[in-house]
């Protein structure tokens, strides 16, 4: 793909059909720079170098550290988890599970990573994606749960119902939230209506409006957008919880036994319980864990210069790995479960100039210049052409190197980097983790947790079944 075509998404590998999670596919062979095995890492140790971070180094003052020196004083640092069941959300696919249900319970498996990984992480405080994921979750739910029970409202046959619900929503577009007004404009359109026939037919009693025909039409278009909306949110939610909450609690319960947790998810990956077919989350769990390392090491030193070159390399690798994961969630299942879906798109498209996200420090308003459902938008990317990128990129975990390659279900190469233009990066995934991920922002989005969920109609069947009298 060139640059030309960035807004074009290759097909991913490891895309997830309705249904269970697809098998892994082959992972990518690993690079030099890769992170360790159990057997590589106790080698280093026995040569007086913990980690075994030889470089190359993000910040060039760790490179000039006496590591035999540094790691005679290191701790061993012991961490406690305990892992627990993981919910099973692909329910929530079939109607067996209601999505908000669903997303209280990804909510809460995320919140229990993140004090964890905190934890393991150590002071000073740095995030984890499931920092981030705890909130963005919340925030998909709080789409999901008010479309959910509207929809609830479309189901039979009652069309009295139908046209009460429809003339609420028009009445009032945020009791589905921030998608109101984008479906139902694009309800309108695909109507062949003006706004104005519409807010005109729903002002009084349906017998008295005209283009009957072009309103029964909306109202099916109003069901079918939110049907889609509904879809692609729940696709993707699920989609991403079942990708990364076995490696989450793998990793986690691993190091938690004094065993190595990137080794466990990597076995776990080419078993096939873990899809990672670009070995994102591989790479992720290890720089993770020589950041843990990184830590330890900097409680040891006395030096203020070792300290803070220690603290920074740290903070380093931790944004490197969130941004991995990052990679992988948004490239390897949100792109294809929900926004590489033609109405979905649309939806997401009329609504990308208005898009938000709320933590624990605010609202956030994300990028403006594109389509919030085009994958380089929204992280903040361009593609590089593979002849320039390919000599240039070492491994997905080389922190010292701004490329990235993902290969797609075809077997090509593609290499992204961060869009030169910053003013193209402002709002976008890339920008969010880069200041979210250490600092007080990331202290206080630890040790908050995402807010209830706010539902404007509870029970819109039987609320809307009085309302319908008053259409005849």
């Amino acid at each position: 793909m060139t640059l030309d075509g960035v807004n074009q998404t290759p097909q991913i590998p490891g895309s997830r059909p309705l249904g269970p999670v697809a098998p892994a596919l082959q992972v990518v062979g690993r690079s030099p720079t890769a992170p360790m095995t159990a057997d590589e890492r106790a080698a280093a140790r026995k040569k007086g170098n913990k980690t075994g971070l030889t470089g190359p180094f993000p910040n060039p003052d760790l490179a000039k550290l006496d590591w035999s020196k540094v790691n005679q004083a290191a701790p061993n640092g012991a961490f406690s988890y305990k892992s627990e069941p993981l919910p099973d959300m692909d329910g929530a696919l079939v109607g067996k599970i209601s999505g908000q249900e669903t997303n209280e319970k990804i909510v809460g498996t995320y919140t229990r990573f993140d004090q964890a990984f905190s934890s393991y992480l150590g002071n000073p405080p740095v995030a984890n994606w499931t920092t981030f994921g705890k909130f963005a979750a919340r925030e998909a739910g709080q789409d999901i749960a008010r479309v959910e029970t509207e929809l609830s409202a479309f189901h039979g046959n009652n069309v009295h119902a139908m046209f009460a619900a429809t003339r609420d929503l028009v009445h009032r577009p945020e009791i589905i939230g921030r998608f109101g007004m984008p479906v139902l404009a694009d309800a309108a359109k695909r109507s062949g209506l003006e706004w104005g026939d519409v807010t005109a037919a729903f002002a009084g009693p349906l017998g008295m409006a005209t283009k009957i025909p072009k309103l029964i039409h909306f109202v099916g278009c109003v069901k079918d957008n939110m049907g889609a909306l509904l879809s692609g949110l729940l696709h993707a939610h699920v989609g991403i919880y079942d990708n990364f909450g076995g490696a989450f609690d793998t990793f986690l319960k691993t190091e938690s036994e004094g065993g190595d947790g990137v080794a466990a998810v990597k076995t776990a990956v080419q078993a096939g319980k873990i899809a990672d077919p670009n070995g994102l989350l591989v790479d992720a769990m290890g720089l993770y864990k020589q950041g843990r390392e990184l830590q330890q090491l900097a409680g040891a030193v006395q030096d203020p210069t070792q300290k803070q070159a220690l603290l920074k390399n740290r903070e380093e690798l931790v944004k490197r790995a969130n941004l991995l994961i990052g990679f992988q969630e948004q490239y390897g299942v949100a792109q294809p479960e929900a926004f590489d879906q033609p109405r979905f798109r649309e939806l997401v498209g009329q609504l990308s100039p208005k898009l938000s996200m709320r933590d624990a420090t605010g609202e956030h308003e994300l990028q403006k210049h594109g389509n919030w459902a085009d994958f380089t938008t929204r992280m903040g990317l361009v593609e590089v052409a593979g002849a320039t990128a390919g000599p240039a990129w070492k491994s997905n975990a080389d922190c010292s190197n701004h490329l990235f390659r993902v290969q797609d279900n075809k077997g090509a190469f593609h290499f992204y980097k961060p869009n030169p233009d910053a003013s193209q990066r402002e709002g976008t995934i890339i920008e969010y983790f880069d200041h979210a991920s250490v600092g007080k922002a990331a202290a206080a989005n630890i040790a908050a947790a995402p807010p209830p969920l706010e539902v404007l109609r509870t029970a819109p069947t039987a609320e809307l079944r009085v309302n319908a009298k008053k259409l005849t």
